[in-house]
């Protein structure tokens, strides 16, 4: 992504990765990993189990 771009300042380059992260990476997809549950709901789970 990077390499591909030339950008003018730091701010463009975070908007333009952070743009590619949340467009590449499916938030709602089930992973093995996380029990099979989809990344937000693994983690909104965590952030629930440790606040208790």
């Amino acid at each position: 992504m990077l390499s591909r771009n030339d950008f003018d300042t730091t701010a463009k380059a975070r908007a333009v990765v952070i743009d590619w992260c949340y467009g590449f990476y499916n938030h709602r997809r089930r992973h093995s990993a996380a029990a099979g549950l989809a990344p937000i709901v693994y983690e909104n789970a965590a952030l629930t189990r440790d606040a208790a």
